[in-house]
């Protein structure tokens, strides 16, 4: 997939998060060895498992059929969260759509809110959920969050002292509102900005390493859009010549425990935020494989060199994906799950489906499935009928709303 990009257009993405408020004292990366986690990938790579399969996962899975009706069909490019018994699915048809369904039966709840320039419109349908107040937070440009309860009711808007474009991402803590800026090109190491609940600024959060290795601007940009496991994407924007500008998913930020963690792109490095300072929280080792800054600059090479492409941490187990040889036509990707408590790491290839040994289900990939995947492979495997587990899925028509799939650990 390949889309063309002016300067002017990269420029509109990369110069203006640099144009922000005056973005305070500087918070450089510090270090604090005493609450560091280190993976050792590099051991894990040589010592691989056949597989790991859903029930490494999760103890229980449950496959849940959204109800279909013309008040919410759930249109392209959706998106699903689980939140307080309800299943949260945004799309897009024509405009931005959110929609809520019963996360027991899959019952249509209601349509939450709508994107628009009204007073009570959002810009983008896919919101951020505060779990200390049960809201979510819809991006509403230049300068606002809408809120919304679960059961549609609007709730305000928060307005943020920020400029267009707005951090695109947020995380709540019981003092902080963090908001993470769609790197893809970065202008700035200024990654993302903290404000309080109330909305009022606190203070901006550098990563040194967010300019290291990328070279000017220069002419017309070509972006190759490529899969990676685990849902992430490379866009590898070339200019005709050897240089590059490669991102993955512009950075993440995520909340475990009460810890805001944040992980950029091509880093081997989870950071914790506290107290305005980016602190090292997991490292992963990945030694003679360690892919360097200087490689997010080029389209091609580093084979041997693994990149960690996403994370996901929980107080029991971190979980990631990572590809070796990201450039190449067959890149080798890896799904991980290291165990907190033990210390114990287990890895294994993937192409980023896991085969369901627990209800005998198609291979597990995001846990949204559309309805047609479903039907075509209850016909390939007409046994299923007989199978208890999967019972709810044999009324799915092939145009039917999608089917969620939820996973519960109790480890």
């Amino acid at each position: 997939m390949m889309n063309k990009l002016s300067l002017f257009q990269l420029v509109m993405w990369v110069v203006f998060p640099a144009l922000f408020m005056a973005c305070g004292g500087r918070s450089p990366v510090s270090r604090d060895a005493a609450s560091l986690t280190v993976i050792d990938v590099e051991s894990a790579l040589a010592h691989l498992e056949d597989e790991l399969t859903l029930s490494d996962l999760y103890d229980t899975v449950r496959y849940v059929p959204l109800e279909t009706s013309d008040s919410c069909l759930v249109g392209a490019y959706p998106s699903v969260r689980v939140v307080d018994g309800c299943i949260v699915v945004s799309s897009y048809s024509g405009t931005a759509l959110c929609h809520s369904f019963d996360a027991q039966t899959g019952r249509f709840l209601t349509r939450i809110g709508q994107s628009g320039e009204g007073p009570e419109d959002y810009t983008n349908s896919s919101p951020c959920y505060n779990a200390r107040d049960g809201l979510l937070y819809f991006l509403r440009e230049p300068d606002g969050l809408q809120k919304y309860d679960l059961q549609g009711r609007y709730q305000g808007r928060l307005r943020l002292p920020t400029r267009f474009p707005m951090p695109v991402q947020y995380v709540f803590t019981d003092s902080l509102i963090v908001g993470r800026f769609n790197n893809r090109w970065p202008a700035t190491d200024c990654v993302m900005l903290s404000f309080t609940p109330e909305g009022q600024f606190v203070d901006s959060i550098f990563d040194p390493m967010a300019l290291v290795g990328y070279p000017p601007l220069a002419g017309t940009g070509y972006t190759n859009l490529k899969p990676l496991a685990g849902g992430s994407m490379l866009a590898l924007t070339t200019f005709g010549g050897s240089d590059a500008w490669n991102s993955i998913r512009g950075g993440e930020v995520y909340e475990c425990g009460g810890q805001v963690k944040y992980h950029a792109d091509f880093s081997d490095t989870v950071h914790v935020l506290k107290d305005g300072h980016l602190y090292p929280s997991i490292v992963f080792h990945t030694g003679s494989r360690h892919f360097p800054p200087e490689g997010r600059a080029r389209a091609e090479g580093y084979s041997d060199k693994v990149v960690i492409t996403g994370v996901k941490e929980s107080p029991e187990r971190i979980t990631f994906f990572c590809t070796r040889n990201i450039y190449g036509e067959e890149p080798d990707h890896y799904f991980g799950i290291y165990e907190c408590h033990s210390g114990t790491l287990r890895m294994a290839p993937t192409d980023g489906t896991f085969r369901d040994d627990i209800a005998g289900f198609m291979p597990y990939e995001t846990s949204l499935i559309e309805a047609y995947k479903v039907t075509a492979w209850l016909e390939e495997h007409p046994e299923a009928s007989q199978n208890p587990a999967l019972a709810p899925l044999l009324q799915v028509k092939e145009e039917d709303n999608p089917v969620i799939v939820i996973g519960e650990s109790f480890r």
